[in-house]
Parts: C-alpha cells; structure tokens; sequence
C-alpha cells in the first residue's frame, strides 16, 4: 500500500497542472495499483484543483493501461499558441482537446522537432534519463549522497539521443552493459526544495554480466527483488517515481513495438 507522503507525492506531481507545468499524465495501472484509486476518484480530484481532464482506454492510447491526461486549459493554450507555426507545419492540432489526443496516441521519436513543444507542455525543466533494470527477477538500485534510492542514469549531453545517452550513463555508473527499450512514464522529481527535474524513465535490458562496478557519484548499489519493493528499502526511502516507473517496467512487455508510453 502507498504511504500518506507517497500518495501527495504522486497526487502534486501529476494533478496539479499549471503554468510551469500545463500537463501530466498517468496510466490508469499506476492510478489502480500503485494508488489504489478508481479513475472516477482521480479525475474528481483533478476537477476539484481547476483543471481538465480526459480519461483514454488502452486501444485509444499508446500507454498500455490507458491513461488519464491532466491539463490546464489557459496555460497549454499559451504553449500552443507560441509554437502554432511548427504545429500547422506537421499537421499537429493546434486546440488543446485535439492535442491532448494527439499526443495520448502517439510517442515522438526523440530527434522529432515537436519534441519541443512536449517538452514544454509537460514543464521546460531539465531532463534526466533513468534506466528500469529488471534481471532475474530482480531491479538495480543506487543508493545516492541524499541517502535516497536511485535509477541508474543521468543527464544527456548536448544533442545526444536518450536512449545513447542512458547507455553510457549506465555504463559509467555500474559498468553494466544495457540495451535500452520501452519508454515508462514521465514525471517530475523535486530533487532538492524548488528544484525540479524532468524524469524520463526507459526500460532495459542486460546485455553482459550482472556485476556492478560503482562509480563515486553513489554510496551503494542493490539487486532489490522484486517482491520486495516498497517506498523503503533496507531503511532508505525509494521516491515514488521511481516505484511507479519499476512497475510499470514489471506490467508492460518489454519489446517498445508492443508498448510505448
């Protein structure tokens, strides 16, 4: 059962939508399992914070589970209205109802220039890339300088593609060779107070060996089973997040042909 913390930790991240963050989403799985709430008790909550809702099945959106879109009418009419030009040029709706549809269905290739405007209707924070490593029934965690567990991954270098770039932050972090494969959710993570980044979570699979050679950037390292995942590991809190990324690793298939978000 999520905890009272977790639970507001999800509930701010993706309902409370806003100027800086006109946006979020969910999978209906994450809304059920991880905080045990019917869609019906979800979207109330977003109407009762001022902002739109729309609720997609699974065969209506690219998210496995289906998902439910939180928006703040005003704020992603702004985001849209300053990108209108490249929008008409890709045939994108320029209304945020269509929008919304549009990008429940589709998943954007990450050299894609509307990838910009994404960017900015779900926050122009900085990005980080966050791999899910799943292996004998087990997921790699790193315990971090803020006594935290952690996704292995980091930031992208200028220009460079997210999947390369979890690859390589992996590599330098554990040593680990991973293929990199479904995209998981998006959300943002209060690192430290008003501090704010863009979470990007992928799925991926090991390509070598299975043992880990830490960087100096974590304090530990961890093979958590799976049965064993819950807002605290071994005394040290896991950010909500990160568990609803790992479970949504555990539902989906782990082919990005079959399921993307």
């Amino acid at each position: 059962m999520t905890n009272a913390a977790d639970f507001e930790e999800i509930l701010s991240a993706h309902i409370r939508v806003g100027p800086l963050k006109p946006v979020s989403y969910l999978p209906i799985s994450t809304i059920e399992r991880v905080l045990e709430m019917h869609v019906d008790d979800y979207t109330n909550l977003i109407a009762q914070g001022g902002a739109s809702w729309k609720v997609f099945s699974e065969s209506e959106t690219c998210i496995k589970s289906g998902a439910v879109f939180a928006y703040s009418k005003v704020d992603l009419a702004v985001v849209l209205d300053s990108h209108i030009d490249l929008l008409i040029e890709h045939n994108w709706p320029c209304g945020c109802a269509a929008f919304i549809r549009m990008i429940a269905a589709e998943w954007l290739d990450d050299q894609s220039p509307l990838r910009r405007v994404i960017a900015a209707a779900f926050g122009d924070h900085p990005t980080s890339v966050k791999g899910v490593l799943i292996h004998d029934g087990r997921v790699l965690l790193l315990l971090n300088e803020r006594g935290e567990w952690d996704l292995p991954g980091g930031r992208p270098d200028l220009g460079e593609d997210h999947r390369a770039a979890l690859e390589r932050e992996v590599r330098e972090e554990t040593g680990l060779a991973v293929e990199v494969e479904a995209p998981l959710d998006e959300h943002l993570f209060e690192v430290l107070p008003g501090r704010f980044v863009r979470i990007v979570a992928y799925a991926c699979r090991l390509t070598g060996g299975s043992d880990v050679t830490l960087s100096d950037e974590h304090l530990g390292t961890n093979w958590v089973p799976l049965d064993e995942l819950g807002p605290a590991i071994a005394g040290h809190p896991l950010p909500a997040g990160y568990l609803g990324a790992i479970r949504q690793a555990i539902d989906q298939p782990s082919s990005p042909r079959d399921r993307i978000v």
